[in-house]
């Protein structure tokens, strides 16, 4: 099995070294807690990539990421890219989205009826 995960936009910052994550957070004692997290995923095999576009939207470069993070042109593109060659998409919210969708909660200001509808930034890739 092949695992890639893409992160973009709000939660990108997860996949920055301590010094610009305590610039991100405006924190000058924060640390990455995801740090060794990445790593060991990692070690195992699974591949880390980051969207370029939220990078520069950010104003963040390659030396500002954890060690072994990929750089890939966008996520979107990425995801379709993956999906072409047989991988499955796993969205880490669905749970809690098909639960708002189910209680008849409101996301985003709209009524939503189901999970397809709402996009997320936080994905996994299995093959």
């Amino acid at each position: 099995m092949h695992i890639r995960v893409i992160m973009h936009g709000a939660t990108a910052y997860w996949l920055l070294n301590d010094e610009t994550y305590r610039e991100h957070k405006q924190d000058p004692f924060d640390y990455n807690p995801n740090d060794q997290v990445v790593r060991e995923l990692l070690n195992l095999g699974v591949s880390a990539e980051i969207c370029y576009s939220t990078m520069k939207g950010k104003g963040w470069l390659a030396e500002d990421l954890l060690p072994g993070v990929t750089i890939v042109h966008d996520a979107y593109t990425r995801l379709i890219d993956l999906q072409q060659k047989g991988f499955l998409i796993f969205d880490f919210n669905l749970f809690s989205i098909i639960k708002n969708a189910n209680e008849r909660r409101y996301i985003s200001g709209e009524k939503r009826t189901g999970a397809a509808t709402v996009g997320c930034n936080q994905w996994g890739s299995f093959q």
